[in-house]
């Protein structure tokens, strides 16, 4: 994540990473109980593997179709890896989660694990909740001229900057039916010129 440009060392690194990860238990927990799931969905084509996690209220299921490993997000909508697998590294003999994709321009296998898994799933529902939120705003101003990440631009013009604002921040703020618990809000700000805040 950038820490050797930083000035870290090698050496530097290994104690930061055991440290947040022991200040961070439920993460970890999360992260394995994703790896277990994927990795038993794979070897059990066509059952499916769920969990329960954020105090048991929101559900993660995987099922591997014999070509696609299909992972079910909160809100219902599914992520994909295109012929997925469990192999034994031979220069570790460790059993690793792989799939087909695109590195570097090209076709390749990719290794994985719960903790990259558990970022596109985040990824994922992070861009869910953003849709949810440009569903509710474009009822009442339909201008929604881009999208950056976890922002939403609006054009409209001066009389309704204000007012669009505080909806917008409202509708960024509102509890979503698929994710019981989850705390959401909207910042946001006013400018004639797009830019980061």
């Amino acid at each position: 994540m950038g820490a050797l440009e930083m000035g870290l060392t090698e050496d530097e690194l290994q104690p930061l990473v055991t440290a947040w990860r022991n200040s961070n238990p439920n993460v970890t927990e999360f992260w394995w109980d994703v790896d277990k799931t994927v990795r038993s969905a794979i070897l059990t084509p066509g059952a499916v593997k769920c969990f329960r996690c954020a105090g048991g209220l929101v559900q993660i299921a995987a099922r591997f179709t014999g070509k696609l490993l299909e992972i079910q997000l909160p809100s219902k909508r599914k992520i994909y890896y295109w012929q997925p697998d469990v192999r034994i590294d031979p220069a570790t003999g460790r059993e690793n989660i792989t799939y087909e994709g695109t590195e570097a321009g090209r076709w390749t296998r990719i290794e994985t694990y719960g903790p990259k898994l558990v970022e596109n799933i985040v990824q994922a529902t992070a861009r869910d909740c953003l849709r949810d939120a440009m569903i509710r705003v474009a009822d009442v101003f339909p201008d929604i001229v881009m999208h950056v990440h976890d922002e939403m631009i609006v054009e409209v013009n001066d009389e309704q900057a204000e007012d669009a604002l505080s909806y917008m921040q409202e509708c960024m703020g509102k509890p979503l039916p698929w994710a019981p618990g989850l705390l959401l809000r909207g910042d946001g700000y006013i400018t004639k010129y797009y830019k980061k805040d």
